[in-house]
C-alpha cells in the first residue's frame, strides 16, 4: 500500500499523462496502442507523434520480474547501480518453481525478498499466485497504462486494456537503474471479432483457432488491437485468455478495448475491495484504507477520459473471425500452429495419460467453475492424472467458497499450489516419454511440459476436464456437437493495404563496419529444418531457473528438446577449429523471454543464426548478448528443397535427422550482406541479405550488456540527467556510435552532474545531434586517474572524441582537447581549464574500462579564433585581424598555433605603428610573426621541437623564475596564459608583440607576407607526438599557468553557437 503522498503523486502523474494523450490533436491518426505508448515515451521531440516503426525510450508504469529476479539483481549490481530509480516501478512475484522446497531454492527466494524489502519494492511471495494474474488483481496492469514484464506472457495485460509487452532480463536491470528502456513500436494489426460465440465455445477456443487459422506469421512481432461487436459478450477472463496467448500467435501485444463491460468489472472489483475487511454489513469497524491502485478515483478518471483509436488510424493488416461460426478447437500435438476442430479430433479417440488445468491462461475462477461443472458426479478415468491449480491464492479462495475446488478434489483431481508448475516443466506431474497430455495452458511445445518424447494438446478447461474423466480427448456431455455451427472451418478473412504506387525494391545498401566488428562470419552450416523452433526447444525450461548454471553447461544442453545430439555435433565441429552457422526456418526463437536461448547457442560455438524470420524477444536477447541474427528466406528455401524430408520443414532431414549437416561452408560479408555458399571449394550460390546495422555491431562489440551497465553505474552516482541524455542519444546515429565507442579500450569520461545539466539551455538539451557532439567532448582516449594530471602550473593535454567537422578543424581527424591540471596543494583537486571558471572534478569512480570523473559543469566545445578572442577580451587582436582581412583564412586553416598579445600589449604596438596600424600588409606581417601554421602546439610540446612562424621567423622558448617566454627575432614575450583551445588550434596569451614595432616599423613591414601565406601551410617543424594528438599517454612537460578575468557561461555557449547555426539551420538561440 502506497502512503497517501505517494498515491497523490501517482494520481498527478496519471492525470498529466492521460490529459496529454486526450488533448493531443495531431494531424496523423493514431491507434490505441500508439496513444498509450505516446503517454509513456520520454525524450520525444516537441510535437512528435508515436507511430509504428519508431524507436522510442519508454518509461513503463511497472516492470514485473518473477523467479528470474535473481539474475536481474546480479545484472543490476554488475552495472554499479546501488539504488532503484523508482521503487514503485518494479514488482517482484515468485511463481515459477514454487513446488521446489530445496534449501537452495528457498534461499534464492529469500534473497529476492530481502532485496525487494531493502529497496522498497512490492514483493509477492511463493503461493500468492502467477505474476501476471497478481498484476491484474492488484491493479498494476490497468486500463490506459503501459506495463512490461521480463516474461513473454505480459501480453495478457491487454485483456484489461493495458498495453502489456515483454522485455528481457537486461532491459529489466536497465529499468531498475534508469526507469527507462528502448522499444521499437511494432506494426499494428486490427483483429475484428464478429458475432457471438455458440454455447460451449470459449475464449480459449478463439485464440487456439486464431493461432491455427492464421499460422503463416501474419502477426509475427506485431501489436494486435481487438475490435468488433463480438467483444462485448466476452467475459474479462476470456479476454485475458485470448490476450495471454497472442504471445504464442507471435505478437508482442494483444489489447482489448476499454469498454463498459470492463469498467463494470473493475467497479465490481473495487466494491469487493472496499468490503474485504468487514465481517458483515453491520460491522462497526472503520472503513479500510483505499487501495493505492484499485480505487474509485482511478476508475472514474479512466471512465471520464476515454482513449480510443482515431478514425483513419493505420493498421498493417486487418484480420477477421466470425465467432458465430466457431466450434471448440484443440491445438497440437506439440504445436500451437496446428489446430483441429474438436468434433473432428474427437473422432480419433486419442487416449490421454495426464490432464492439466493450470497457468496464467486458464486457471481463473470461471475456468475452475467450468471444469468443476464437468466433473461433478464423475471420477477421473483410470490411468489418468488430472492436475489443477489456481492462478492465484485469491482465485483459489473464491473457488473454494463457490464449491468448485471441492468438486475437483472429489472427482480425484490433484491440487497444486498457485504457480506455473507443469506449464513451465517444473514440479509434480510432468509428461513422461510416450505419454499424451491435454492442458488448458498456453504452450504445448515439444518437451516443455516434460519429456520431448511426449505429446501435448491444448484446449479449454471444459474440454480438458471432460477428457480427464473419459480418458480420451473429447468434449463435455453438455456440449451438443449437432447444435454447434456446422462450418467445416470458421469464417475468417485477411487483408492488408495495397502497397504505395511506385514502391521499389531497391538494392540493400552496405553498412560500414564499426571498429572491432568482424568483417565476415563463416563456417559449416548446420540446418534445422523446422519453423517455429521455440525457446523451449533451444533451451529447456527445466534449466531456466538454475541461476548458477555455467555457460559451459548451457552449451551442453542447448537444443536438447529439439535435437539431443545437437550439442555434441557442434562440439565435434568446434574441435576442428571451426564455428558453426545455424540455419533454420521461420519464427525462430518464438516463445519465452529466457535469454539463455541466445547465450547457450553462443556458448556452444554458434556466433550467427540465419533464419527466414525471428521471434522479436529472441532477437532482442540475441542483440543484447552478442549473438548475430540475419534473415535470408532464399537460403532457407534452398536448404529445405535439397535436405528436408519431402522438401518441407517440420519432418527433419531426408533421413529423418533433426539437424542436417549438408556439407556446405558459408561465408557472410557483414558489410555488404553477401552470403557465399561453397561445397568442396566450389561456390554453389550467392545470396543477398540485409546487413546488420551499426547499433547491433556496437552491441556485439560490447557483448550486449555494457551500455546497460554503464547507465546503471551513472545512475548509482546520482547522475540521472546524464543518464537521460545518454539514453536519448540512442535515437541519433552519431550518438549511438559515440556510446558504443565507450566499450572499446581504456577511456576517461568527464561526467557533468545534475546541476550542470540544469544550466544547459533548453534548445541545446533538446537537440540530440548537438548533444552528441558536446558529450563527445567529455570522453577521452586512455585512463586518466587524478594522479596522472600535471600539478599546476603545468597542464595535461587530454585528447577527446570531439571531431565533428562543424566544431573541430585540427586536421588529420584529430579530436579537440581538454586542458587539465591538478592543484599544487591537493592531489585530488583536479580542474579543467576553460574560458569561464575552471570546471572542478567532484569525485571519481570506475566502470569496467572507464574512469569517470564527475564534474560541476558541462564542457562546451571551443569556438572560432575570433569568437574566442572576443570572449577573452582581446578586442585589439580582433580589430587587427579584421584590418588585415585575416579572420577567414586563419579560421579556415587546419591546425594552427597563435601567440596572441593581450589588449594592453597590442594597443601599445598599434600606437607605436601610428598610421601604419591601418596598413593591412604591415598588420599582416606583424600577425604572421605570431602564428605557427599547420601545427597545433600546446604547452606540453613548446620546448620539445623548434618551430618557425608563418612569417619565417624562428621561435625559441625559455622558462625562468618569472615565467615562460617566447622569443622571435629580437623581441620576447611572457606567456601569461597557455593552452586556450580554439576550433582549429590553440591560443597562448602573451604580454608583448613579437616585433620591435616601436623603434622600427619598417623592419616589421619588411617581414610582410601575403594574407594567404599566413593561412597557408608554412615552414614549420612538427610538434611533439603528444602535441599532435596521436598518443593518448598523459603528458605534462611545460609549466605555464592560466589567468583570470574571463567571460560568463552564457558567452561560452555563444561561442559554440557560432558556426553551429549554419549547420543546424539557425536553430541555436542563446
Amino acid at each position: 500500500m502506497l502512503p497517501r503522498p505517494a498515491r497523490f503523486r501517482q494520481a498527478q502523474r496519471e492525470f498529466r499523462r492521460g490529459l496529454a494523450t486526450v488533448l493531443q490533436t495531431g494531424a496523423v491518426p493514431q491507434t490505441y496502442i500508439e496513444k498509450i505508448v505516446q503517454k509513456y515515451a520520454v525524450g520525444l521531440p516537441p510535437g512528435k507523434q508515436v507511430r509504428a516503426g519508431d524507436y522510442v525510450m519508454i518509461q513503463p508504469e511497472h516492470c514485473m520480474t518473477h523467479d528470474n529476479t535473481g539474475p536481474v539483481i546480479s545484472k543490476f549490481k554488475s552495472l554499479g547501480a546501488t539504488r532503484i530509480h523508482d521503487p514503485r516501478q518494479p514488482v517482484f512475484t515468485i511463481d515459477h518453481d514454487v513446488q521446489n522446497k530445496t534449501s537452495k531454492n528457498l534461499q534464492k527466494y529469500a534473497a529476492i525478498e530481502a532485496f525487494g524489502r531493502t529497496h522498497g519494492i512490492d514483493f509477492y511471495g511463493a503461493g500468492r499466485g502467477i505474476g501476471h494474474q497478481v498484476l491484474v488483481e492488484e491493479g498494476y496492469a490497468f486500463p490506459h497504462t503501459l506495463v512490461v514484464a521480463s516474461d513473454s506472457h505480459s501480453n495478457m495485460y491487454g485483456g484489461v486494456g493495458c498495453v502489456g509487452t515483454p522485455v528481457v532480463r537486461t532491459d529489466a536491470a536497465a529499468l531498475w537503474a534508469t526507469g527507462k528502456t528502448w522499444w521499437q513500436v511494432p506494426r499494428m494489426i486490427k483483429v475484428e471479432l464478429k458475432g457471438k460465440l455458440a454455447p460451449g465455445v470459449t475464449g480459449k477456443d478463439i485464440i487456439v483457432a486464431l493461432c491455427g487459422l492464421f499460422n503463416k506469421d501474419e502477426v509475427l512481432n506485431a501489436a494486435i488491437e481487438f475490435h468488433g461487436d463480438g467483444i462485448e459478450a466476452l467475459g474479462i477472463d476470456e479476454r485475458l485468455a485470448v490476450a495471454n496467448m497472442t504471445t504464442e500467435w507471435g505478437a508482442l501485444a494483444g489489447v482489448f478495448p476499454v469498454d463498459e463491460p470492463l469498467l463494470d468489472w473493475y467497479k465490481n472489483a473495487v466494491d469487493k475491495m472496499a468490503l474485504r475487511t468487514f465481517s458483515g454489513a453491520s460491522s462497526s469497524l472503520p472503513p479500510p484504507p483505499e487501495h493505492s491502485r484499485l480505487n474509485e478515483t482511478r476508475l472514474n478518471f479512466i471512465r471520464s477520459n476515454p482513449i480510443r483509436p482515431d478514425q483513419g488510424a493505420e493498421y498493417s493488416s486487418h484480420l477477421t473471425l466470425n465467432l458465430s461460426t466457431l466450434v471448440p478447437y484443440v491445438s497440437g500435438p506439440n504445436s500451437v500452429k496446428v489446430a483441429t476442430a474438436l468434433p473432428k479430433l474427437a473422432q480419433e479417440n486419442i487416449k490421454i495419460n495426464k490432464a492439466y488445468l493450470v497457468s496464467c491462461t486458464n486457471a481463473r475462477a470461471s475456468d475452475l467453475k467450468a471444469a468443476a461443472q464437468v466433473v461433478k458426479g464423475h471420477k477421473i478415468a483410470p490411468g489418468v492424472e488430472f492436475y489443477f491449480a489456481a492462478a492465484s491464492s485469491k482465485v483459489q479462495a473464491d473457488a473454494e467458497k463457490a464449491g468448485d475446488w471441492g468438486a475437483l478434489l472429489s472427482a480425484g483431481a490433484k491440487p497444486l499450489p498457485a504457480g506455473c508448475g507443469p506449464c513451465i516443466g517444473l514440479g509434480t506431474g510432468l509428461l513422461e516419454p510416450g505419454e499424451v497430455g491435454i492442458s488448458a495452458t498456453n504452450r504445448n511445445y515439444k518437451g516443455r511440459m516434460g519429456s520431448p518424447q511426449a505429446q501435448a494438446y491444448l484446449a479449454s478447461p471444459a474440454v480438458v476436464a471432460a477428457s480427464a474423466i473419459r480418458g480420451v480427448i473429447c468434449g463435455p456431455d453438455s456440449l451438443d456437437m449437432n447444435a454447434l455451427p456446422q462450418n467445416e472451418t470458421p469464417v475468417f478473412t485477411s487483408s492488408a493495404p495495397a502497397p504505395a504506387s511506385g514502391a521499389s525494391t531497391a538494392t540493400l545498401s552496405a553498412e560500414p563496419l564499426v571498429d572491432g566488428f568482424p568483417r565476415s562470419f563463416g563456417g559449416p552450416i548446420m540446418f534445422a529444418p523446422q519453423d517455429n523452433l521455440n525457446t523451449d526447444g533451444i533451451y529447456p525450461g527445466k534449466y531456466t531457473y538454475q541461476d548458477d548454471i555455467t555457460l559451459e553447461r548451457q552449451a551442453e544442453v542447448v537444443m536438447e528438446n529439439y535435437d539431443p545430439e545437437f550439442a555434441k555435433t557442434v562440439a565435434g565441429v568446434r574441435s576442428g577449429g571451426k564455428t558453426v552457422v545455424l540455419v533454420s526456418g521461420y519464427n525462430f526463437g518464438t516463445g519465452s523471454s529466457r535469454e539463455q536461448a541466445a547465450t547457450a547457442l553462443k556458448a556452444a560455438g554458434v556466433p550467427l543464426v540465419i533464419a527466414g524470420s525471428f521471434g522479436d524477444i529472441f532477437k532482442r536477447n540475441s542483440i543484447n548478448n552478442g549473438l548475430v541474427c540475419m534473415e535470408c528466406p532464399e537460403l532457407v528455401a534452398d536448404l529445405t528443397e535439397q535436405y528436408a524430408k519431402s522438401g518441407a520443414r517440420g519432418h527433419g532431414g531426408v533421413n529423418g535427422e533433426l539437424t542436417v549437416q549438408p556439407g556446405w561452408e558459408i561465408n557472410v560479408d557483414m558489410e555488404n550482406g553477401r552470403i557465399k555458399v561453397k561445397q568442396s571449394d566450389e561456390v554453389l550460390r550467392e545470396y543477398q541479405t540485409r546487413p546488420v546495422g551499426p547499433s547491433v555491431q556496437e552491441l556485439w562489440n560490447a557483448n550486449g550488456t555494457y551500455m546497460t551497465g554503464l547507465l546503471g553505474a551513472l545512475n548509482g552516482l546520482g547522475l540521472t540527467s546524464l543518464v537521460n541524455v545518454a539514453s536519448s542519444l540512442a535515437n541519433d546515429t552519431n550518438g549511438m556510435a559515440l556510446l558504443a565507442q565507450l566499450a572499446q579500450g581504456s577511456k576517461t569520461v568527464f561526467a557533468p552532474n545534475n546541476e550542470a545539466f540544469g544550466r544547459v539551455p533548453q534548445n541545446v538539451s533538446s537537440n540530440t545531434a548537438l548533444l552528441s557532439s558536446i558529450l563527445s567532448y567529455h570522453i577521452a582516449e586512455g585512463r586518466y586517474n587524478a594522479s596522472d594530471f600535471a600539478r599546476e602550473p603545468s597542464h595535461t593535454i587530454v585528447r577527446t572524441y570531439l571531431n565533428d567537422s562543424s566544431l573541430v578543424n585540427l586536421g588529420g581527424g584529430r579530436g579537440q582537447v581538454l586542458v587539465v591540471e591538478r592543484d599544487d596543494g591537493n592531489d585530488n583537486d583536479v580542474n579543467i581549464l576553460t574560458l569561464t571558471d575552471d570546471v572542478d572534478v567532484d569525485r571519481t569512480a570506475t566502470y569496467e574500462n572507464l574512469i569517470i570523473h564527475v564534474i560541476d559543469d558541462v564542457l562546451t566545445p571551443p569556438g572560432t579564433i575570433s569568437a574566442t578572442a572576443t570572449a577573452a577580451n582581446l578586442s585589439a587582436l580582433v580589430g587587427a585581424l579584421q584590418t588585415a582581412n585575416l579572420v577567414a583564412p586563419l579560421e579556415a586553416a587546419q591546425g594552427i598555433t597563435i601567440f596572441a598579445p593581450t589588449n594592453q600589449a597590442f594597443t601599445a604596438a598599434l600606437a607605436a605603428l601610428g598610421a601604419q596600424a591601418q596598413n593591412a600588409s604591415v598588420i599582416s606581417a606583424v600577425l604572421a610573426n605570431h602564428v605557427i601554421n599547420g601545427t597545433t602546439v600546446y604547452s606540453t610540446g613548446l620546448t620539445a621541437q623548434s618551430f618557425a612562424s608563418a612569417g619565417g621567423q624562428a621561435f625559441s622558448f625559455s622558462t625562468n623564475a618569472t615565467g615562460s617566454y617566447v622569443t622571435s627575432g629580437a623581441s620576447s614575450a611572457r606567456i601569461v596564459r597557455a593552452d586556450i583551445p580554439v576550433r582549429n588550434g590553440v591560443v597562448h596569451l602573451i604580454d608583448n608583440v613579437l616585433a620591435n614595432t616601436a623603434s622600427n616599423p619598417e623592419a616589421a613591414a619588411s617581414a610582410a607576407v601575403s594574407q594567404s601565406s599566413v593561412a597557408a601551410t608554412a615552414t614549420s617543424i612538427p610538434a611533439a607526438t603528444n602535441a599532435g594528438g596521436s598518443s593518448p599517454t598523459p603528458s605534462n612537460n611545460a609549466s605555464i599557468r592560466t589567468a583570470g578575468g574571463l567571460p560568463s557561461a552564457a558567452a561560452l555557449f555563444s561561442i559554440v553557437a557560432t558556426g553551429m547555426g549554419a549547420l543546424l539551420g539557425g536553430m541555436l538561440v542563446f
